[in-house]
């Protein structure tokens, strides 16, 4: 990725801002929903790599060939937070769970996805843990995984 457009998404002062007013740093939007109180996202990725060692050579190691670079994935983890005291977030928990049970693919808007060029994901599982002693909370995990479009020829 050039140099200044990764300054430009690094730099874009258009952060939002949270359902309780507080500005984010870095806001996610998944499928044109932005998720509330600023989650924290992470990244992983893998090449696949084959290693074939030199056969009487002198020179140590192997020889290692790129295959291809696997899906990415992404991990969001966040709290939803009801304004109302001892009162469960049901309408985010909710939502949450319309889309995961879309099964298909949705848009991801981020600055760090961004630059990966990541568009879309499809999310791979959710996790809602025990919240014990939180009555108006839920935390949550999303693992959503990189989906690139792609096009299949057929020779023949």
């Amino acid at each position: 990725m050039e140099f200044n457009k990764l300054f430009s998404i690094l730099n874009n002062s258009s952060n939002g801002i949270d359902h309780f007013g507080i500005e984010q740093y870095m806001p996610v939007e998944i499928d044109g929903w932005e998720l509330p109180t600023e989650p924290h996202i992470s990244m992983s990725g893998k090449a696949n790599i084959v290693e074939t060692s030199l056969v009487g050579s002198e020179i140590r190691g192997s020889v290692k060939e790129l295959i291809n670079i696997e899906d990415y994935e992404i991990k969001i983890h966040g709290k939803f937070q009801n304004e109302e005291e001892n009162n469960l977030p049901e309408l985010l928990i909710e939502r949450l769970r319309r889309i995961f049970e879309l099964g298909e693919r949705v848009s991801i808007n981020c600055k760090l996805t961004d630059i990966f060029d990541i568009t879309h994901v499809v999310i791979s599982s959710i996790t809602l843990p025990d919240m014990i002693g939180e009555q108006d909370a839920q935390d949550y995990e999303i693992i959503l995984l990189s989906d690139e479009d792609f096009t299949m020829q057929l020779l023949g």
